[in-house]
C-alpha cells in the first residue's frame, strides 16, 4: 500500500487520463481484436496458441482469485482512493491482476511467435505499461501485478512450444474443457453462496463460457471446417472482420437484453459470442469458399468444352 500511496502523490489529470487509456489494452474486449484478426485473416495456428495461452492462464488466475479472496486496495485501506473511474475495470478480487495476466499472455505470445525485434519491443512496452497502469490507477498492489504477469508469461512460453495439431488433436481441447468445467462449477457454487463472494464470480463465469467455445472450436474447426484464413483480397478480409466482430457484439448485446448479466448468464452469453466467431462464422466462410471453387471449376469446364 505504501508504494500505491507513493504513486498517488504524483497523480495529475493528464497522467490519470493517459493511464486510464493505457489500461484498456489489458481488457479482454480489446485483446480479442488482434486474436480475431489473426484467426480470420492471417494465421490460425498463431491465433490458437495465443488463445490457449490466454484462456488457460485466465482460468487458473480466476480460480486463484476465488481461493485467495484478496480485497482491492481501497477496501483493505478505506482511506486510500483509486483514480476516479478506475473501479469500473477493477472487477473481481484483487490477487492476481487479470489485466496484467491478459496482457502478458496475449502480447507475450505474439512477441514470441512473430519473432521480430520491433514487434517484441512494442509488445513488451505495452505489457509493462498495462501492468504499471494498474498500480498508478490504484486498483492493484505490486504483488497482484507481478503474480499476474508471471502467470500470463509462463503460459505464453508454454504454448509457444506445445504442438498445435492442424487436425485438431483433442488433447488440448479436452484439458481446457476439464479446466472450464472445474472453473464453472467453482464459480457457480460461489455465486449460489451469495454475498460478497457472489459479486466476484462474473469474471470466472465469463472466461469459462468463452473458454469452452475455444476448446470446441479448436477441435471442430481444425478437423471438420478448415477454412482458409489467408484467402481473399483485403476488401474480403475487411468484410470478414466486420461481419465476424459485428456478429459477436450483436450476440452479446441481444443475449444481455434477454438473459441479463448474472454470472451464470455471462457463461451462456460469452459461449455464444465466441462460438459465433470461431465456429459458426468460419463454417459460413468455408461454405462460401467451396461455392466459389465450384463456380470456378464449372467455368473452367465450360471454357474447355468451348475450346
Amino acid at each position: 500500500m505504501e508504494f500505491l500511496r507513493f504513486l498517488s502523490s504524483y497523480r495529475t489529470d493528464f497522467w490519470n487520463t493517459v493511464f486510464s487509456a493505457v489500461t484498456v489494452f489489458g481488457e479482454a474486449t480489446v485483446l480479442v481484436v488482434p486474436l480475431v484478426v489473426l484467426f480470420l485473416c492471417v494465421d490460425k495456428k498463431t491465433a490458437y496458441r495465443a488463445a490457449f495461452a490466454f484462456y488457460y492462464s485466465s482460468l487458473l488466475l480466476n480460480n486463484i482469485k476465488l481461493l485467495m479472496k484478496v480485497a482491492r486496495p481501497w477496501i483493505i485501506d478505506p482511506s486510500f482512493e483509486p483514480v476516479e473511474g478506475a473501479k469500473t475495470s477493477a472487477t473481481g478480487y484483487s490477487f492476481p491482476s487479470g489485466h496484467s495476466q491478459a496482457a502478458s499472455s496475449i502480447y507475450g505470445s505474439l512477441a514470441i511467435l512473430i519473432k521480430k525485434r520491433w514487434v517484441t519491443a512494442v509488445l513488451t512496452a505495452l505489457t509493462a505499461a498495462v501492468a504499471f497502469s494498474r498500480l498508478y490507477l490504484g486498483v492493484h498492489t505490486p504483488a497482484d501485478v507481478v503474480a499476474g504477469l508471471l502467470i500470463g508469461f509462463i503460459s505464453a512460453v508454454l504454448f509457444s512450444v506445445i504442438k498445435i495439431d492442424e487436425k485438431g488433436s483433442p488433447a488440448l481441447s479436452v484439458v481446457l474443457g476439464i479446466l472450464v468445467a472445474f472453473s464453472a462449477a467453482n464459480g457457480f457454487i460461489a455465486w449460489r453462496a451469495g454475498g460478497e463472494v457472489a459479486s466476484n464470480t462474473h469474471d470466472i463465469m465469463t472466461i469459462s463460457g468463452s473458454g469452452l467455445a475455444v476448446a470446441l472450436a479448436y477441435f471442430l474447426e481444425t478437423r471438420y471446417i478448415r477454412f482458409d484464413e489467408k484467402r481473399g483480397s483485403w476488401i474480403y478480409h475487411a468484410v470478414k472482420l466486420f461481419v465476424g466482430l459485428g456478429g459477436t457484439v450483436a450476440i452479446r448485446g441481444a443475449l444481455k437484453a434477454v438473459l441479463g448479466t448474472s454470472a451464470p448468464m455471462n457463461f451462456i452469453r460469452y459461449f455464444a459470442a465466441i462460438s459465433w466467431i470461431m465456429i459458426v462464422f468460419p463454417w459460413i466462410i468455408k461454405l462460401n469458399q467451396n461455392y466459389v471453387d465450384k463456380r470456378a471449376a464449372k467455368a473452367e469446364d465450360c471454357t474447355a468444352e468451348e475450346g
